[in-house]
């Protein structure tokens, strides 16, 4: 299974996403990482090779979300072995990153075993939405919206952003 094309685009351009694993004890942990896609699938390495607490958690548990900046995609874990496969995500990383701190940490040898490849949970995965009353116009019974401008003291405020009180569902 792969991604949707958008999915794919949004992930390649994105510098960082978080991915969130479960503890044992059914905790989440959410980390930024870096993200790579090549030939139509995506990749993730951790930097502290099999002694990232995130890495272990998504092979005891590869069921993972992978927030990027606000839109969630629910995801499989899949340790990738192959050498072909672990050189592509190198080489991916160093074009993606390329003058980037961490980039060369993310190279040594003992690091390279520690990479995943991410699938969608389902065939017809989408990304997750926030609910739809979120981003309605409608008035919520909460209260009217609050435009952020009202509680930013910085500068000016290109468009129009309001903001909605959390409604229970």
């Amino acid at each position: 299974m792969a991604f949707r094309p958008q999915d794919l685009h949004d992930l390649d351009v994105a510098h960082e996403v978080r991915i969130e694993t479960h503890r044992p004890n059914r905790t989440t942990r959410s980390v930024v990482i870096w993200v790579v896609v090549d030939k139509g699938e995506v990749f993730v390495r951790s930097v502290r090779g099999a002694a990232g607490h995130w890495y272990q958690e998504a092979l005891a548990n590869p069921n993972v979300t992978v927030d990027d900046s606000g839109r969630r995609l629910e995801a499989r874990a899949i340790p990738v072995h192959g050498a072909d496969s672990i050189r592509r995500v190198s080489e991916a990383l160093q074009h993606k990153y390329k003058g980037t701190d961490g980039l060369a940490e993310m190279l040594v040898p003992e690091i390279l075993t520690a990479t995943l490849r991410l699938e969608p949970r389902t065939a017809d995965e989408r990304p997750l939405e926030a609910p739809a009353y979120l981003g309605a116009d409608e008035p919520s019974e909460l209260g009217p919206p609050v435009e952020v401008g009202m509680l930013d003291a910085g500068g000016p405020i290109e468009e129009r952003v309001l903001l909605q009180p959390h409604k229970s569902v």
